[in-house]
């Protein structure tokens, strides 16, 4: 998401913009809307090309270039372009985008131990470097605390290292609050947006359970599902399990472009979810209910605006009917209330910033990478393929 829409302001401000991909994720991304645009040039660079060339890009002696990587093996292999034009400026910044996963911890891959720590010694001595010459940010504070304590390699200020909104939200109308408080009496719905990647967002059939409870007695819920993936099977079985009333406002709207699923979050009276797609809804405004993850029963910790720090979090909750059931029946004046001040919270959270990545000075216009480096991360690159295969 942060990365379509930088692509979109780069373009909107004459910026060249290249992704490195591959034919298989181009087709998978979301953001097709903004990822098809003609002016983004796509170099495709398969596992197999990693392994014996370098992406093929040219860039000329009066540009300089900021290029964003989101896994330590990729952003080693991706420092062969460093090596190609070293008197360009050029930046490389690895962007961790979660705090846990093989992706962004290489050694997690191999059970053998030698193997284990002579990956985890190499990820670490990277990291080390990686901090010194400020290429190292995050899009959530705790991934860089993750990182920080499982590499035990010291980050200094982390709080400047984690990526801004790149694009600006509007202010809310108390006037169309309230009409929409109003509404919930004969239309309640409850949205949730996320890749069906389970058991990591086990909390979307816990939830479906949780609506199939309270419909009997509130028949005005709704529950509108924004969401696809390789668990999309077991969506549809835990729906297709209710009773035939249940089922008849259950909405799947599949993947939707982002503007779009801002559009529902409009639409809707209650958001629960975890990370990116919980702050998305707070920030428009709708009453957020903060859950936990890797889970399956759709557990609490409250609501956004109180508990927006647990936004990933695997610490047992609280059932959550009697949360939504509260929204429910709150008053029309506490329910507009709340949707001003989640959105209040939720903006004070992360700065808007779209010039973020373009005016990071600390970080080094030079690889400290070496060609040793680089083929250590290959040979990492054609074990996991065999590992895997």
């Amino acid at each position: 998401m942060v990365f379509a829409y930088l692509m979109q302001y780069a373009m909107e401000n004459d910026h060249r913009v290249i992704w490195i991909t591959t034919e298989k994720d181009y087709e998978a991304a979301s953001f097709q809307e903004i990822l098809s645009d003609s002016r983004i040039e796509k170099c495709y660079w398969s596992k197999w090309n990693k392994l014996f060339s370098a992406p093929a890009i040219h860039l000329s002696e009066d540009e300089s270039a900021v290029m964003l990587s989101c896994a330590p093996i990729d952003y080693a292999l991706s420092e062969c372009l460093r090596m190609k034009f070293p008197a360009n400026p050029f930046q490389h910044l690895l962007v961790l985008p979660n705090f846990t996963g093989i992706n962004c911890y290489p050694d997690r891959l191999f059970q053998t131990k030698w193997l284990k720590k002579y990956w985890f010694n190499k990820i670490q001595k990277w990291v080390s470097a990686w901090e010194k010459e400020g290429s190292l940010y995050a899009f959530a504070l705790k991934h860089l605390d993750a990182y920080e304590d499982y590499y035990s390699v010291p980050l200094q200020d982390k709080k400047s290292c984690v990526f801004p909104r790149i694009k600006p939200t509007p202010k809310l109308n108390r006037e169309v609050l309230f009409k929409k408080a109003q509404e919930r009496k004969t239309c309640f719905t409850i949205i949730t947006g996320a890749r069906f990647e389970f058991p990591h967002k086990g909390y979307i059939l816990g939830l479906i359970d949780a609506y199939a409870r309270l419909k009997s007695k509130f028949p005005e819920l709704r529950l509108v599902i924004v969401g696809y993936g390789d668990g999309a099977e077991e969506v549809d079985q835990k729906i297709q399990s209710l009773d035939e009333e249940a089922k008849r406002d259950i909405v799947q709207k599949g993947m939707l472009p982002y503007d779009q699923f801002l559009l529902e979050f409009q639409k809707a009276h209650l958001n629960v979810g975890v990370a990116g797609s919980l702050a998305d809804g707070a920030r428009c405004g709708v009453p957020s209910l903060v859950v936990r993850h890797y889970d399956y029963h759709c557990e609490t910790y409250g609501f956004y605006k109180d508990h927006a720090n647990r936004s990933l979090d695997d610490q047992p909750g609280k059932p959550i009917d009697s949360y939504i059931e509260n929204v429910i029946l709150m008053n029309d004046d506490e329910y507009v209330e709340h949707s001003l001040e989640v959105q209040r919270v939720a903006l004070s959270r992360k700065k808007y910033d779209p010039e973020y990545v373009f005016s990071q000075d600390r970080a080094a216009t030079r690889t400290s990478m070496t060609k040793r480096d680089l083929m250590a991360a290959k040979c990492y690159k054609l074990l996991s393929t065999f590992k895997k295969s």
